[in-house]
């Protein structure tokens, strides 16, 4: 087993892990989330800072409320049971903000190591795409949209989050899934290899409200 194999390993743990399905082409954003209707808004954004803006409801959809002033105000996108959105080093992220949201809106994909500190940023404009760079083990979605003289509300439904060129962008959620099982047994004649087993359960409400 290589290092880098039995670090990742040995981070799993108990407790609640991400799958990452690379089969499937969709956005991984619940189906609550890119329509923007989603029962409970903090399971899915959180504003960066209170001073610029607020999540507000209007209709029964979510949106980000900028404050009057200057700057931006900032959202970042929640995993609806991590901490952060897993990923391996090397893989494909794409997030691209709401198709209302101004061309100057910018983003923001912070990657975390094993650790749990932040070992990389990647920014862009309206959209970002970047690989996930080595010792990556998960990352965080921000986006900003400026503020005016005027309060103003943009819609939070409509995002789309990718991994490794996914072109599916209705919601097709995301499986949380806990370890209920994890053996490590030798290889007999291979004193470096080691035979693992996991055994997943997915732990999530299927209707991702």
């Amino acid at each position: 087993m290589l290092p880098e194999d039995a670090a990742f390993l040995a981070a799993l743990g108990p407790g609640t892990v991400g799958l990452i399905d690379t089969t499937d082409p969709g956005n991984v954003l619940s189906r609550a989330a890119v329509t923007g209707r989603a029962a409970n808004s903090a399971e899915h954004w959180a504003v960066v800072s209170t001073t610029a803006g607020r999540i507000v409801q209007s209709g029964g959809a979510w949106y980000i409320e900028a404050y009057g002033g200057s700057g931006t105000a900032g959202v970042v996108w929640r995993h609806p049971v991590l901490t952060r959105w897993p990923v391996l080093p090397g893989m494909t992220v794409r997030f691209e903000t709401p198709v209302q949201w101004p061309d100057s809106s910018t983003t923001e994909l912070r990657w975390y190591g094993l650790a749990g500190s932040v070992i990389a940023t990647s920014t862009g404009d309206y959209a970002v795409t970047a690989s996930a760079p080595p010792g990556a083990e998960s990352f965080t979605v921000t986006a900003h949209v400026p503020r005016l003289p005027a309060p103003l509300l943009y819609p939070l439904g409509g995002a789309e989050l990718l991994y490794d060129g996914g072109t599916v962008l209705a919601g097709t959620g995301y499986g949380p899934l806990t370890v209920t099982a994890l053996s490590v047994s030798p290889v007999y004649g291979q004193a470096h290899m080691r035979d693992v087993s996991l055994a997943l359960v997915e732990v999530s409400d299927v209707a991702q409200g």
